[in-house]
């Protein structure tokens, strides 16, 4: 089991994505199906984690055909 801390710095994401993504319970689900939460606390299970993307780009991702304008 790992805490939102150690989840964020697997992933390079910040703490507050991961505490944000648990609080909503859709993108718990897809995300973080199997986390529990103890009081304030959450606990992840490490199968959840590693089946995710590390190292996300922040911001919007550039438009597809961007720059051939006719």
């Amino acid at each position: 089991m790992m805490t939102t801390k150690e989840v964020a710095e697997r992933l390079e994401v910040s703490d507050a994505s991961i505490r944000v993504w648990l609080n909503d319970e859709k993108e718990k689900k897809s995300r973080f199906p199997n986390a529990a939460k103890f009081g304030r606390d959450w606990q992840i299970p490490e199968a959840d984690v590693n089946k995710l993307p590390v190292g996300r780009k922040r911001g919007r991702p550039p438009k597809k055909g961007s720059g051939t304008r006719k």
